[in-house]
Protein backbone atom coordinates (compact mmCIF):
# COMPACT_ATOMS: atom_id res chain seq x y z
CA UNK A 1 0.00 0.00 0.00
CA UNK A 2 1.61 3.22 -0.95
CA UNK A 3 2.12 5.53 1.47
CA UNK A 4 -0.22 8.62 2.08
CA UNK A 5 1.18 12.48 0.88
CA UNK A 6 0.54 13.92 4.33
CA UNK A 7 0.13 13.45 8.16
CA UNK A 8 -2.92 14.69 10.03
CA UNK A 9 -2.17 15.88 13.20
CA UNK A 10 -3.00 15.59 16.52
CA UNK A 11 -5.96 18.12 16.14
CA UNK A 12 -6.74 17.05 12.77
CA UNK A 13 -4.47 19.30 10.01
CA UNK A 14 -3.22 18.11 7.58
CA UNK A 15 0.34 18.58 6.98
CA UNK A 16 2.12 17.35 3.60
CA UNK A 17 5.30 15.50 4.10
CA UNK A 18 6.98 16.78 0.91
CA UNK A 19 6.79 20.51 -0.46
CA UNK A 20 5.42 19.27 -4.02
CA UNK A 21 2.61 18.04 -2.56
CA UNK A 22 1.36 20.52 -1.24
CA UNK A 23 -1.31 22.14 -3.34
CA UNK A 24 0.03 25.45 -2.42
CA UNK A 25 3.31 24.81 -3.25
CA UNK A 26 3.13 22.97 -6.19
CA UNK A 27 4.73 24.48 -9.64
CA UNK A 28 6.79 27.42 -7.06
CA UNK A 29 10.28 27.64 -6.80
CA UNK A 30 11.20 25.56 -3.87
CA UNK A 31 14.98 26.29 -4.44
CA UNK A 32 14.74 30.02 -3.42
CA UNK A 33 16.81 30.94 -1.14
CA UNK A 34 14.23 32.82 1.17
CA UNK A 35 11.90 29.70 1.09
CA UNK A 36 15.09 27.37 2.11
CA UNK A 37 15.02 29.47 5.04
CA UNK A 38 11.39 29.64 6.01
CA UNK A 39 10.95 24.92 5.32
CA UNK A 40 14.04 25.25 8.08
CA UNK A 41 10.93 25.49 10.87
CA UNK A 42 9.93 22.24 12.17
CA UNK A 43 6.90 20.92 14.26
CA UNK A 44 8.69 19.88 17.12
CA UNK A 45 5.63 17.81 19.00
CA UNK A 46 2.83 15.22 17.84
CA UNK A 47 2.53 13.31 14.65
CA UNK A 48 3.59 16.19 12.79
CA UNK A 49 7.06 16.68 15.16
CA UNK A 50 10.19 16.77 12.11
CA UNK A 51 7.51 18.01 9.35
CA UNK A 52 7.69 21.31 7.82
CA UNK A 53 5.32 24.02 9.71
CA UNK A 54 5.06 25.91 5.72
CA UNK A 55 3.74 21.73 4.54
CA UNK A 56 0.51 22.36 6.81
CA UNK A 57 -2.49 23.06 4.67
CA UNK A 58 -3.27 26.08 7.12
CA UNK A 59 -0.01 27.77 6.54
CA UNK A 60 0.07 31.92 5.83
CA UNK A 61 3.57 30.93 5.07
CA UNK A 62 2.78 28.95 1.92
CA UNK A 63 -0.49 30.88 1.42
CA UNK A 64 2.18 33.93 1.13
CA UNK A 65 4.84 32.28 -1.44
CA UNK A 66 1.95 30.75 -3.44
CA UNK A 67 0.24 34.32 -4.29
CA UNK A 68 3.03 36.58 -4.90
CA UNK A 69 6.45 34.24 -5.17
CA UNK A 70 5.56 34.67 -9.48
CA UNK A 71 6.27 38.51 -8.99
CA UNK A 72 10.07 37.37 -8.27
CA UNK A 73 10.93 37.60 -12.09
CA UNK A 74 9.84 41.06 -13.46
CA UNK A 75 8.12 41.39 -16.23
CA UNK A 76 5.22 43.79 -17.58
CA UNK A 77 2.52 41.52 -16.43
CA UNK A 78 4.29 41.80 -12.40
CA UNK A 79 3.83 45.31 -12.82
CA UNK A 80 0.74 45.22 -14.02
CA UNK A 81 -0.29 43.19 -11.00
CA UNK A 82 0.85 45.03 -8.39
CA UNK A 83 -0.74 47.88 -9.23
CA UNK A 84 -4.01 46.11 -9.62
CA UNK A 85 -3.18 44.81 -6.02
CA UNK A 86 -2.23 48.00 -4.96
CA UNK A 87 -5.50 49.78 -6.04
CA UNK A 88 -7.47 46.97 -4.35
CA UNK A 89 -5.45 47.23 -0.52
CA UNK A 90 -5.24 50.57 -0.54
CA UNK A 91 -8.56 51.38 -2.03
CA UNK A 92 -7.15 53.97 -4.60
CA UNK A 93 -5.01 56.02 -2.43
CA UNK A 94 -1.78 54.41 -3.02
CA UNK A 95 0.59 57.34 -4.77
CA UNK A 96 0.66 57.55 -8.62
CA UNK A 97 4.76 57.86 -7.74
CA UNK A 98 4.18 54.46 -6.02
CA UNK A 99 2.02 52.49 -8.82
CA UNK A 100 4.70 53.50 -11.72
CA UNK A 101 7.75 52.26 -9.40
CA UNK A 102 5.86 48.74 -9.48
CA UNK A 103 8.22 48.21 -12.56
CA UNK A 104 11.54 48.44 -10.46
CA UNK A 105 10.14 45.66 -7.24
CA UNK A 106 12.29 43.54 -5.02
CA UNK A 107 10.83 41.07 -2.54
CA UNK A 108 11.83 39.84 0.29
CA UNK A 109 10.17 36.78 2.24
CA UNK A 110 10.71 36.70 5.96
CA UNK A 111 13.17 39.15 5.92
CA UNK A 112 14.19 41.22 9.12
CA UNK A 113 15.00 38.91 12.19
CA UNK A 114 17.00 35.79 11.08
CA UNK A 115 18.59 37.71 7.69
CA UNK A 116 21.51 39.34 9.33
CA UNK A 117 22.04 41.50 6.23
CA UNK A 118 18.52 42.84 6.43
CA UNK A 119 17.17 43.42 9.86
CA UNK A 120 14.05 45.32 10.87
CA UNK A 121 14.67 47.15 14.28
CA UNK A 122 12.56 50.12 16.24
CA UNK A 123 13.48 53.09 16.48
CA UNK A 124 16.19 53.81 18.92
CA UNK A 125 13.85 56.34 20.79
CA UNK A 126 11.54 53.10 22.05
CA UNK A 127 12.97 52.51 25.15
CA UNK A 128 11.06 49.33 25.60
CA UNK A 129 12.95 45.89 25.07
CA UNK A 130 12.13 44.76 21.89
CA UNK A 131 14.21 42.47 19.13
CA UNK A 132 13.91 42.28 15.60
CA UNK A 133 10.64 42.28 13.18
CA UNK A 134 10.34 39.76 10.86
CA UNK A 135 7.69 40.25 7.96
CA UNK A 136 5.83 38.37 6.04
CA UNK A 137 6.87 39.77 2.60
CA UNK A 138 8.29 42.99 2.11
CA UNK A 139 8.17 45.03 -1.17
CA UNK A 140 11.45 47.43 -1.75
CA UNK A 141 9.97 50.07 -5.02
CA UNK A 142 12.47 51.34 -6.16
CA UNK A 143 13.38 54.24 -3.40
CA UNK A 144 9.86 55.39 -3.90
CA UNK A 145 8.26 53.15 -1.15
CA UNK A 146 8.89 50.31 1.25
CA UNK A 147 5.69 48.05 1.78
CA UNK A 148 4.73 45.97 5.12
CA UNK A 149 2.52 42.77 4.26
CA UNK A 150 1.18 40.83 7.03
CA UNK A 151 -0.54 37.84 6.25
CA UNK A 152 -3.42 35.50 8.65
CA UNK A 153 -5.04 32.85 7.23
CA UNK A 154 -6.94 30.86 10.31
CA UNK A 155 -4.83 33.15 13.09
CA UNK A 156 -5.75 36.64 14.43
CA UNK A 157 -3.25 39.67 15.04
CA UNK A 158 -1.02 39.42 17.87
CA UNK A 159 -2.14 41.27 20.97
CA UNK A 160 1.31 42.10 22.32
CA UNK A 161 4.97 41.78 22.29
CA UNK A 162 6.99 39.97 24.70
CA UNK A 163 7.98 42.34 27.31
CA UNK A 164 4.87 45.19 25.93
CA UNK A 165 1.60 43.88 26.58
CA UNK A 166 0.25 47.34 24.41
CA UNK A 167 2.68 46.76 21.61
CA UNK A 168 -0.74 45.07 19.07
CA UNK A 169 1.28 43.26 15.73
CA UNK A 170 -0.33 45.99 13.65
CA UNK A 171 1.00 48.94 15.41
CA UNK A 172 4.67 46.78 16.06
CA UNK A 173 4.47 46.70 11.95
CA UNK A 174 3.60 50.36 11.41
CA UNK A 175 6.12 51.81 13.84
CA UNK A 176 9.43 49.34 12.71
CA UNK A 177 8.05 50.10 8.68
CA UNK A 178 8.02 53.51 8.78
CA UNK A 179 11.09 53.98 10.87
CA UNK A 180 13.17 51.39 8.01
CA UNK A 181 11.92 53.53 5.01
CA UNK A 182 12.94 56.73 6.72
CA UNK A 183 16.07 55.45 7.47
CA UNK A 184 16.75 53.52 4.38
CA UNK A 185 15.52 57.31 2.33
CA UNK A 186 12.23 55.90 0.96
CA UNK A 187 9.88 58.47 0.43
CA UNK A 188 6.96 56.17 1.50
CA UNK A 189 5.83 53.74 3.42
CA UNK A 190 2.74 51.16 3.29
CA UNK A 191 1.44 48.58 5.87
CA UNK A 192 -0.80 46.00 3.86
CA UNK A 193 -2.68 42.94 6.02
CA UNK A 194 -3.78 40.16 4.34
CA UNK A 195 -7.03 38.07 5.93
CA UNK A 196 -9.35 35.27 5.17
CA UNK A 197 -12.48 37.71 5.79
CA UNK A 198 -13.35 41.15 7.71
CA UNK A 199 -14.44 38.94 10.85
CA UNK A 200 -16.51 41.29 13.28
CA UNK A 201 -14.96 38.73 15.78
CA UNK A 202 -11.13 39.21 14.96
CA UNK A 203 -9.13 41.40 16.68
CA UNK A 204 -8.09 42.62 13.72
CA UNK A 205 -11.18 44.23 12.27
CA UNK A 206 -11.23 46.44 15.24
CA UNK A 207 -8.16 47.71 14.79
CA UNK A 208 -7.90 48.32 11.63
CA UNK A 209 -10.80 50.26 11.73
CA UNK A 210 -9.81 52.44 14.52
CA UNK A 211 -5.78 52.80 13.45
CA UNK A 212 -6.99 53.25 9.58
CA UNK A 213 -9.83 56.40 10.52
CA UNK A 214 -8.18 57.90 13.85
CA UNK A 215 -4.37 59.16 13.30
CA UNK A 216 -4.16 60.14 16.96
CA UNK A 217 -4.60 56.41 17.68
CA UNK A 218 -1.35 56.02 16.19
CA UNK A 219 -0.03 59.01 17.96
CA UNK A 220 -1.03 57.47 21.29
CA UNK A 221 0.48 54.25 19.93
CA UNK A 222 3.59 55.76 19.29
CA UNK A 223 4.29 59.03 22.24
CA UNK A 224 8.24 58.55 21.40
CA UNK A 225 8.17 59.39 17.36
CA UNK A 226 9.06 63.00 17.93
CA UNK A 227 10.30 62.18 14.23
CA UNK A 228 6.91 62.74 13.16
CA UNK A 229 4.60 65.64 12.76
CA UNK A 230 0.77 65.27 13.14
CA UNK A 231 0.66 65.50 9.10
CA UNK A 232 3.16 62.27 9.08
CA UNK A 233 0.15 60.17 11.33
CA UNK A 234 -2.29 60.86 9.06
CA UNK A 235 -0.14 60.13 6.21
CA UNK A 236 1.05 56.80 8.12
CA UNK A 237 -2.97 56.24 8.75
CA UNK A 238 -4.05 56.73 5.18
CA UNK A 239 -1.50 53.91 4.15
CA UNK A 240 -2.25 51.26 6.04
CA UNK A 241 -4.28 48.47 3.41
CA UNK A 242 -6.56 45.72 3.87
CA UNK A 243 -7.40 42.94 1.53
CA UNK A 244 -8.61 39.37 1.74
CA UNK A 245 -6.45 36.30 0.15
CA UNK A 246 -9.83 36.08 -2.37
CA UNK A 247 -9.44 39.61 -3.41
CA UNK A 248 -5.52 39.13 -4.67
CA UNK A 249 -5.72 39.24 -7.94
CA UNK A 250 -5.39 35.50 -10.00
CA UNK A 251 -1.84 35.38 -11.34
CA UNK A 252 -1.49 36.05 -14.98
CA UNK A 253 -1.73 32.92 -17.10
CA UNK A 254 -2.62 30.93 -13.78
CA UNK A 255 -5.54 30.37 -11.88
CA UNK A 256 -5.56 28.93 -8.52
Amino acid sequence: MQDQAFVNSDSGVTVYKRFEDHPLLSGTDLRHPDFLRKAEERFTKGKVKGLPKICSENSEDARTWCHFSHLLKQTVKTSKWLRTFFEIALEGKASPETLESTANTKLYFWHGKKTPENMYYPPASRTVREGATEVDLTLALGRQALVFLEAKYSGDITRSTKYDARRDQIIRNLDVGSWQARQRGFREFYFILITSDRNDEKAYTQMMGHYRHKPEALREMLPYRDDLADIDFETLAANIGWITWEEIPEQAGKSR
